[in-house]
């Protein structure tokens, strides 16, 4: 029953993720402009294609989460990393 119960939530924890995502993905471009970076030049200094960039700054799921934490900490966010390590589904 125990695992049942959790399954009902996937779908909430998937949409709150999303949202951090989306979040996160619009800070990431913000910051970017800021600093006068093109995606592909952002791409470079992150060692990443320019797709690849781009998915990230679209917030889409499947990203490596080594890319992010390399782009956090290029634009000098960490605090944003919390949203890459949310509580495990299965954790008490």
């Amino acid at each position: 029953m125990y695992f049942i119960d959790k399954l009902h939530i996937l779908p909430i924890i998937i949409c709150i993720m999303a949202n951090y995502l989306s979040e996160l993905s619009l800070a990431l471009r913000k910051a970017r402009k800021q600093t006068g970076d093109t995606q592909a030049m952002a791409a470079a200094r992150v060692g990443v294609s320019r797709e690849s960039y781009r998915k990230l700054e679209a917030g889409e799921p499947g990203v490596a989460v080594s890319s992010w934490i390399r782009v956090i900490e290029l634009y000098g966010r960490p605090e944003n990393l919390q949203f890459l390590f949310s509580k495990s589904l299965f954790d008490d």
